[in-house]
């Protein structure tokens, strides 16, 4: 009979015990690959097996769980050897039953000092025909306690939607019908556009699913490493791309796959609060705006310790100026009302910084024939708060620069220099890689090219937005630091071609000395 003392004693970590020891009816943990999802899962089913009811008959406790993947190739690569790791074939009074390419089965016996356990797991793929009507023919055949799905972001909803629906059908009546039957999945970061994202990850409530999320495998309280070879994660990391780092490594999820995010230092274990955040009160509120048909809007305070914190968002889908003022009132007034009595009740400029404040792209104020500063005006008129433009004359390197800046600093070594709400879903999906730069295509060789500008999305006016409220109060610093780095890059264009040419005249008109001395004081 089965002994699990070891297997239990090398639990990946805290998240895949708390997933052990969940009583939902739905369970999905999330994480790196190399976290030990797998056999998480396989014990959390051995182990709900053990709480189950034992047969009036002859005292076993039953449990039979079917494990589904999309296809046989994968089934037997991964997942059927993550089982026989712990339980081979030829496992002393176990059965087995299929060949390699095929469905399988494999009974064991079990006894966790509870009773014994008779517990069953098939092995089934899905397979390529995905339509609604293949999967519920599929399922069919099966009556299980409890589906697995494994790799649950490689397959289409209706596997869950028509999966779930055979729980709870074994044991019978006559061995105690099962008191807990459901559904158990694993996955890895899904794409924004995933369902398992959109329907799951994303919702605040998960959408009914017991929702587990590792910690990514270079991220504090990583899971698993002392199951893995020493150097796992270096070695899986040779050789790819930004977007697969991000899901397989990092376990944040992204779009970035169509392109270069914009902020690649964004990191959501890092750079998102675990919890809401409140405004803080007696800081000015700060709101970047994007101008245009889809405006947003980033609410934001710089905290006494410098750390900046968008609190809220706005992103409206083709809104006029009127309406999208009206609209920031409200949210000012519904969400932050100390702030927005301290507008409408006369606040005087000339002693301090208003409670409120707009940030918004500085051509806003200068557009053609008047209209974006008519769009400006009377955003300001309709939202009750004075709109500035932001410092640095609009330049992509200097907005860049202004959320870079608290993005790549730790204050006091452990606090991010910028923190966003998990509230502000639209943000967090910008900066990790919704808002990229996209390939060139038709570029010939290896080398893959982005072009110099984002990509213009519904992620780009919020992710502008954010740029624009960072900009307000760090903007000075922010243009001192763009205009450092293109005077040094500039100097470094020119030292080359005097390497390449030994002529100095050759690439200033005989005034290089000159020019490489002030080039050399912008950045001292």
């Amino acid at each position: 009979m089965a002994d699990l003392a070891n297997l239990t004693r090398t639990m990946p970590g805290k998240v895949a015990y708390r997933f052990l020891n969940s009583q939902g009816w739905n369970r999905l943990i999330m994480g790196p690959v190399g976290g030990g999802k797998t056999t998480t899962v396989f014990l959390s089913a051995i182990v709900q097996a053990a709480r189950s009811r034992p047969s009036a008959i002859d005292g076993w406790r039953r449990f039979k769980l079917l494990v589904v993947r999309n296809n046989y190739r994968e089934l037997w690569r991964s997942t059927i050897p993550s089982w026989q790791k712990h339980f081979p074939e030829d496992l002393p009074g176990s059965n087995w039953i299929g060949g390699r390419g095929g469905p399988a089965s494999h009974t064991i016996r079990i006894d966790l000092g509870k009773g014994p356990i008779l517990f069953t797991v098939d092995f089934a793929a899905v397979g390529e025909n995905t339509s609604a009507e293949a999967i519920d023919s599929f399922f069919r055949g099966y009556e299980p306690t409890a589906l697995y799905i494994n790799e649950l972001d490689t397959l289409p909803k209706d596997v869950f939607t028509y999966g779930s629906g055979r729980c709870g059908r074994y044991p019978t009546e006559e061995h105690s019908f099962p008191d807990w039957y459901g559904v158990l999945a694993d996955a890895n970061a899904p794409d924004f556009d995933n369902w398992v994202y959109t329907e799951i990850v994303e919702p605040a409530d998960h959408g009914g699913w017991d929702y587990h999320r590792q910690p990514g495998a270079r991220s504090a309280g990583a899971e698993n490493h002392h199951n893995l070879p020493p150097g796992y994660y270096e070695q899986q990391m040779q050789g790819k791309d930004a977007w697969w780092i991000k899901r397989f490594i990092d376990c944040q999820s992204t779009m970035s796959r169509a392109g270069l995010p914009v902020h690649p230092d964004f990191n959501e274990d890092l750079h998102v609060a675990k919890e809401p955040l409140p405004a803080v009160a007696g800081r000015q509120i700060v709101i970047g705006l994007d101008a245009g048909l889809t405006p947003a809007a980033s609410f934001q305070q710089q905290l006494a310790n410098g750390q900046r914190r968008v609190i809220h968002e706005i992103a409206a889908e083709r809104l006029g100026p009127s309406a999208f003022g009206e609209l920031i009132a409200r949210e000012l007034a519904e969400k932050y009302p100390e702030w927005s009595r301290a507008l409408t009740a006369g606040f005087s400029y000339r002693d301090r910084e208003p409670p409120v404040i707009g940030s918004a792209d500085p051509s806003s104020f200068y557009g053609a024939e008047g209209e974006d500063l008519a769009w400006v005006q009377t955003v300001s008129a309709k939202a009750g708060i004075r709109i500035r433009p932001a410092p640095g004359q609009n330049a992509p390197s200097v907005r860049r620069e202004a959320l870079k800046q608290p993005m790549t600093t730790m204050i006091d070594g452990r606090t991010p220099g910028l923190l966003i709400s998990p509230t502000c879903k639209v943000h967090i999906r910008a900066l990790a890689g919704g808002w990229c730069l996209q390939k060139v295509a038709g570029v010939a060789g290896a080398e893959i090219r982005y072009h110099l500008e984002p990509a213009k999305n519904q992620w780009s006016h919020t992710g502008e937005a954010c740029e624009y409220g960072a900009l307000y109060g760090g903007g000075a610093a922010a243009v001192d630091v763009a205009e450092r780095r293109a005077a040094a890059a500039e100097l470094t264009q020119q030292t080359r071609a005097i390497d390449e040419d030994g002529d100095l005249g050759a690439w200033d008109g005989g005034g290089g000395r000159r020019r490489r001395g002030r080039q050399a004081q912008a950045f001292e």
